[in-house]
């Protein structure tokens, strides 16, 4: 079998099954700013869905009395990310900075942390701290913050590079 250079290799895609969208300027705007939040800390209220929550947190296997280390980490408040405590989400949502609480979960049999495995295990838990990502409005400060003169400039070079990009897939 002989491969060919697959610099020389055309292939022909036919226009109409090819996606494209007229350019939509509040979209485009709206994805850019998107792309651009930042945490901001909450003072005045409990956590909410999506909320980046720093966490301090302890473990305590309950037949054994075994104690853990304490653990300072971060936690999105998502329902079913990941964490190494199952089904924290349900646990943290509502919890005010600085409060603290207490829960209990069994681990199942066949969980991957060993000492874990097959445990009811209590977590004493602190919120250090609760951040919200917030989207940044389009303004001179935003636009100059990521390299443009003015609104119109970005605006502008917004729509060139989107016009760019699809023109390669027509």
């Amino acid at each position: 079998v002989e491969i060919p250079e697959l610099e020389t290799v055309e292939v022909e895609i036919a226009a109409s099954e090819l996606k494209y969208e007229p350019y939509d300027e509040a979209k485009q705007i709206d994805a850019v700013l998107e792309g651009n939040r930042k945490q901001s800390p909450v003072i005045d209220r409990g956590v909410v869905e999506n909320d980046y929550v720093v966490i301090k947190y302890q473990s305590k296997v309950l037949s054994t009395r075994k104690m853990f280390p304490k653990k300072q980490t971060y936690f999105i408040a998502k329902d079913g990310e990941e964490f190494e405590i199952p089904e924290f989400y349900k646990e943290i949502i509502g919890k005010n900075r600085d409060e603290s609480f207490t829960f209990t979960r069994t681990f199942p049999a066949d969980y991957k942390k060993k000492p874990l495995a097959g445990q009811e295990v209590e977590f004493n838990v602190t919120v250090v701290n609760i951040f919200e990502l917030v989207k940044p409005e389009l303004n001179e400060n935003f636009v100059k913050s990521i390299g443009f003169e003015d609104e119109n400039t970005f605006k502008e070079k917004l729509k060139g590079e989107y016009e760019q990009y699809n023109s390669k897939m027509i």
